[in-house]
């Protein structure tokens, strides 16, 4: 990120709806005076693929920059912006279709750009009212994931969780449905937080946070880890290894990091 400061060079973001920072990545849109030194923070974690449209327009700009002019019909670009107008997001119409047009160069994009334009003057003023609800509603709830974790309210916590997948087994495309994807998201970034702090300030209380963190995300391995270093700490080296092996499992390969742990000198041939 220091370079990206100190550079004067283009990038390219990527948030889909249901990330947690897509709130962010909005407000960057919508801030271009925001300097550029506090518009990006870089979270690590789990980054998959963007979906598969993304990636479409993607090589498709780079082939137009690369080669010149395009001959790629819009139709399937329209196609499916007018997908998402028939499930009532013309949110995502919308960011479909700006994005195809980018691909394609305003210049080779009329029928999208007219399409663009309908869709801006015909969004329903109900849906404009939904959508601040529910990222009002987004933020109260992110208020209580972290009231959860400071009073190590497990039990809350589960069930929070549990209807959240309930909700998104039934509805996985609303707006709602977004706001549930990026606040599973948000838990899983208050649950690092958290874990990692306490485990810094060797708190009493880390095997609870992390005990809260295996329900969010069961195979993240920062927390295999942290539990990992936790059982070393204790010298139930059996604990320890059967963490660590969950943790390599799970796709876990920087060892070199292990060094830092100085708990592991507890346990024999560990790491």
């Amino acid at each position: 990120i220091r370079y990206w400061n100190l550079m004067d060079k283009p990038v390219m973001l990527f948030s889909g709806t249901g990330d947690f920072n897509y709130i962010e990545m909005n407000s960057i849109h919508n801030s271009p005076a925001k300097s550029r030194a506090t518009s990006l923070n870089i979270f690590r974690g789990k980054h998959e693929w963007p979906p598969v449209e993304s990636m479409e327009d993607f090589f498709i700009l780079m082939n137009r920059l690369h080669k010149g002019p395009v001959k790629n019909s819009e139709d399937n670009m329209l196609a499916r912006s007018r997908a998402s107008l028939k499930e009532n997001r013309p949110d995502l119409a919308l960011y479909s279709a700006v994005s195809a047009i980018y691909a394609l160069d305003e210049g080779n994009a009329p029928k999208l750009k007219a399409l663009v334009d309908s869709i801006g003057k015909n969004i329903p003023q109900s849906f404009e009212k939904e959508f601040q609800a529910t990222l009002q509603k987004e933020t109260e709830q992110q208020s209580q994931i972290q009231l959860m974790y400071h009073q190590l309210d497990s039990t809350k916590y589960k069930a929070y969780l549990n209807n959240i997948d309930a909700s998104l087994k039934k509805d996985s495309l609303s707006l709602q449905a977004d706001v549930n994807y990026r606040l599973k998201a948000y838990a899983g970034m208050v649950a690092y937080s958290f874990c990692n702090k306490a485990y810094q300030d060797k708190s009493p209380n880390l095997f609870p946070l992390l005990k809260m963190y295996e329900f969010t995300e069961p195979e993240n391995t920062d927390m295999l880890i942290l539990f990992s270093v936790y059982y070393a700490g204790l010298s139930d080296c059996n604990n320890a290894r059967i963490q660590l092996n969950k943790a390599k499992r799970a796709g876990f390969k920087d060892y070199k990091s292990l060094e830092k742990y100085s708990e592991f000198k507890n346990c024999e041939d560990m790491p």
